[in-house]
């Protein structure tokens, strides 16, 4: 599968593809399309979302923007996507931020790099984030008070650009970063509708002439 913006790629991808790399048969397709099909083609027979076929919601979070687009019968609903101004980006520079405030020993020309890499392998999304935090609190009284088996920080090992070894904490903003996508006003003051409730507007908005079952 190829993905592409832009009418001229199209073109250009079907003559790579068909008289360079001999190709007898190619298809080229939205991507938010695209991912519903490729669960929908692994998905049981008599399974729900074999049912539905290609009819979903989709959430595509980049580097710079995060996009939720319905999809019916394989068709996409343009009047009916919503933008979200915060994406990965964001997240790095929110735990960038938790580093920096801390004082972590990271070399300044690796910082970015090792922030990338924290997020990628630590960051997870809390079922309860009070409990989470009121754990985190509770964790650091413990560790204050000599107990050993106090976990507050994680630790990152790396090696800088320049091949010295270095380590740093890993702490709440391993979970606080992708709170955002709940909780926007973290990161955003201009913007302060969660993830879930823009989900639900998208879908609301649907037309019932655009669907002929429920997009789940």
């Amino acid at each position: 599968f190829f993905f592409f913006k832009q009418k001229t790629a199209y073109e250009i991808s079907a003559c790579l593809v068909g008289s360079e790399m001999c190709i007898r048969d190619r298809y080229i397709g939205v991507q938010a399309v695209l991912a519903l099909y490729s669960n929908w083609s692994v998905a049981p027979n008599d399974s729900e979302q074999k049912r539905i076929g290609l009819t979903g919601t989709v959430v595509d979070s980049g580097d710079g923007v995060t996009h939720i687009i319905p999809v019916s019968d394989g068709y996409i609903i343009g009047s009916c996507i919503k933008h979200i101004p915060l994406a990965g980006r964001d997240i790095t520079k929110f735990i960038m931020s938790f580093l920096q405030s801390r004082g972590e020993s990271i070399p300044p020309e690796d910082l970015v790099q090792t922030t990338k890499e924290i997020k990628e392998k630590y960051t997870y999304c809390s079922k309860n984030i009070l409990e989470e935090m009121t754990e985190f609190d509770e964790n650091v009284v413990k560790f204050h008070n000599g107990d050993p088996k106090a976990k507050v920080f994680k630790k990152y090992k790396g090696v800088s650009s320049k091949g010295k070894e270095f380590q740093c904490d890993v702490g709440p903003e391993v979970f606080l970063g992708p709170e955002m996508f709940f909780r926007p006003e973290f990161v955003n003051a201009n913007w302060k509708t969660p993830l879930p409730h823009a989900i639900d507007s998208s879908i609301q908005n649907l037309s019932l002439i655009h669907i002929s079952e429920p997009t789940r």
